[in-house]
């Protein structure tokens, strides 16, 4: 498990993520990645393309200023590298300060980077599956994921990490649910309204999500929950001739 402390990127997760499939498939298993971020998801099964180095001071900079007002940033993204601009959304502040942070520190535009190394082959075979459940059930779920959350103790566990000294501008708790955690524990929201812009901050996670996975080739609908749609996946992969050198 990462520090909640530490920074954790792409390249940490890629390499974190080739340890436990190796370990997977040395017992006969399936590896099965869930999840997320499709830059993560891509990093793992194509790898990631050499960057400039980060520079913390820059990057702290670009916080501040995000912090203050996003849309200068955007605007100052927009004239420096008018593609990238073009291709990260707006509200992902991540890949925004990176494409800055590349264009101040390297003198060079993120887009230029992506045209020099496009996607190579596959790092291992795999099967991409996707869930499409309809709009209402999908919200449904979220609402129930958000509310077992904070049931569970989410803001407690906010609570202890700010006491132990985590600042709440860390990477770690911006993450949803966190950043409203936080927002609730200086007395900016009630609990209700925490959760709530929690849930709606998921919806967008879970649309930009949609976007990705419809936009992506070869991508296999499933349609389901719970352990039904993990049998499908594996009947999926066994049909196609699946030998368990990859994930799913």
């Amino acid at each position: 498990m990462a520090d909640p402390a530490e920074r954790y990127s792409a390249g940490m997760f890629v390499r974190d993520a080739d340890v436990a499939i190796a370990d997977i498939l040395a017992r006969g298993k399936v590896p099965v990645v869930v999840g997320g971020t499709h830059f993560y998801v891509r990093a793992l099964l194509f790898g990631l393309f050499p960057e400039p180095a980060k520079d913390a001071a820059v990057r702290d900079e670009l916080e501040r200023e995000w912090a203050r007002d996003r849309a200068q940033l955007r605007a100052r993204l927009a004239a420096l590298d008018p593609a990238a601009a073009a291709r990260i959304a707006a509200n992902d502040r991540q890949r925004t300060l990176r494409a800055l942070e590349v264009c101040l520190t390297a003198g060079r535009a993120m887009s230029e980077l992506w045209r020099e190394n496009p996607r190579g082959n596959p790092r291992y075979a795999f099967t991409l599956l996707g869930i499409g459940p309809d709009r209402a059930e999908l919200h449904a779920r979220i609402a129930e994921r958000v509310d077992r959350m904070f049931a569970a103790g989410l803001v407690d566990e906010v609570r202890e990490l700010l006491a132990g000294g985590l600042s709440p501008g860390c990477h770690a708790l911006k993450a949803i649910g966190y950043r409203e955690s936080c927002r609730m524990l200086a007395g900016e929201l009630t609990v209700a309204e925490a959760a709530e812009a929690a849930t709606a901050a998921t919806r967008k996670l879970a649309k930009r999500q949609m976007t990705w996975l419809r936009g992506e080739t070869g991508v296999q609908w499933l349609a389901g929950r719970g352990d039904e749609l993990l049998a499908v996946a594996i009947g999926r992969r066994e049909a196609r001739g699946g030998t368990g050198t990859g994930p799913v």
